[in-house]
């Protein structure tokens, strides 16, 4: 089933970032399956995979980058990631669902760095 979707690349790079006039918008009407709003990790995800289907999605987004907590922006000289920190999910095991998930999101381009034991640590009370 996964094999056979579309991958990444093959999606044309107009499609990636667009800034819809209310003309464009009005011209989506009855054209999309699923419109999303919002564009953190979670949605873009969803979009993707929603995509690969056969669905026509839409994802809409307020502020001037794509991707939610997965950028930075720099300012005054210095740069910030707002970015996620830590992912869970074990994903150094193949058999990690969110391994496979994002694998197949990013044609296997997606890498992963392990962090310290130190940061993964669970109290329970």
């Amino acid at each position: 089933y996964w094999a056979s979707l579309p991958t990444y690349n093959k999606i044309p790079a107009s499609s990636l970032k667009h800034v819809a006039s209310q003309k464009v918008l009005s011209g989506l009407s009855g054209n999309i399956d699923i419109a999303i709003v919002g564009s953190g990790i979670g949605a873009l995800s969803s979009a993707a995979i929603l995509s690969r289907c056969g669905y026509k999605v839409v994802v809409f987004e307020q502020h001037h980058t794509v991707g939610g907590s997965t950028h930075m922006y720099a300012d005054g000289g210095f740069e910030f990631d707002v970015g996620v920190h830590y992912v869970g999910g074990n994903l150094d095991c193949w058999t990690s669902p969110f391994k496979h998930i994002y694998n197949t999101l990013s044609d296997g381009k997606l890498e992963w760095n392990r962090i310290s034991n130190i940061y993964d640590v669970v109290y329970n009370s």
